[in-house]
C-alpha cells in the first residue's frame, strides 16, 4: 500500500476512534441555572455594516433545573425586542417593524436538552435542534459553540449562525426609495451563562 494512502487511512480511523471515545465518555450534565446574557445580529447594507444587540442579564430570563443530554426537556429563553440597541439609532424603528414587535414582542431561543452535549474537557458545546423564533416564525438549527469556565461550576457558552431574514418570512428594510438596502443574510450570535452541579458529581 502506498505510504501516503496508509497514513491517511490510519488517520481516518484514529479520528473515528477519538470521536467515539469522546461520545462514549460523555455523561449528562445537571444544569441548575441558565440564562441568556447577549444576543447579537450583525448584517450589512449596500453601504455599511450594522449591529443590533441585546446585552443584559435579567432574572426573568432564568430557567432552573434541567438535564443536558438526558431527557426531552427544553429551555426557552425570551428576549424583549424593545430592549435591543442598534448601532444606527435610525434603524430601531425599522427593526421593530420588521420583527412585528406589536404582535411578537419577544425573540426566543429554545434549547432541546436531549440533543445538547456539553463537552467541558474539549471546550465544546454541541447544540443540536436549537430553535430560534423571530416574528412568529421558528427555525431549527445545529450550532457548535465554545465553552469557557467563568467561576465555580459556572460556564459561558458562545455560539453563532449565519441565517437569512427570509428564513423567518421577514423582508429586509429599504430606505430613501431603495438607495439604502439591508442585505438578506445576517450573522446571529449569543452568549449563555450556566451553573451546573458539582463537577465531581458529573465525572463519577
Amino acid at each position: 500500500m502506498n505510504i501516503r494512502i496508509f497514513i491517511v487511512v490510519i488517520g481516518f480511523f484514529f479520528s473515528l476512534s477519538e470521536l467515539a471515545t469522546s461520545q462514549s465518555e460523555y455523561k449528562p450534565v445537571f444544569i441548575k441555572n441558565i440564562l441568556l446574557s447577549r444576543f447579537n445580529i450583525v448584517g450589512e447594507t449596500n453601504i455599511n455594516r450594522f449591529n443590533i444587540e441585546y446585552n443584559r442579564i435579567e432574572p426573568n430570563h432564568l430557567s432552573n433545573n434541567a438535564w443536558a443530554g438526558n431527557n426531552n426537556e427544553h429551555i426557552e429563553l425570551n428576549i424583549p425586542v424593545e430592549r435591543f440597541e442598534c448601532s444606527n439609532h435610525l434603524m430601531k424603528s425599522d427593526f421593530l417593524h420588521m420583527v412585528k414587535a406589536d404582535l411578537y414582542p419577544y425573540i426566543s431561543v429554545k434549547l432541546n436538552m436531549d440533543k445538547t452535549r456539553l463537552l467541558f474537557n474539549q471546550g465544546v458545546a454541541d447544540l443540536s435542534n436549537i430553535i430560534i423564533s423571530f416574528a412568529g416564525r421558528s427555525n431549527l438549527y445545529h450550532l457548535v459553540g465554545e465553552i469557557q469556565k467563568i467561576g465555580e461550576n459556572r460556564y459561558a457558552i458562545a455560539g453563532g449562525k449565519m441565517v437569512q431574514f427570509s428564513d423567518f418570512n421577514m423582508v429586509p428594510p429599504e430606505k430613501f426609495l431603495g438607495l439604502v438596502r439591508v442585505k438578506n443574510e445576517v450573522f446571529i450570535s449569543f452568549d449563555l451563562q450556566l451553573e451546573i452541579a458539582e463537577m465531581k458529581q458529573i465525572l463519577q
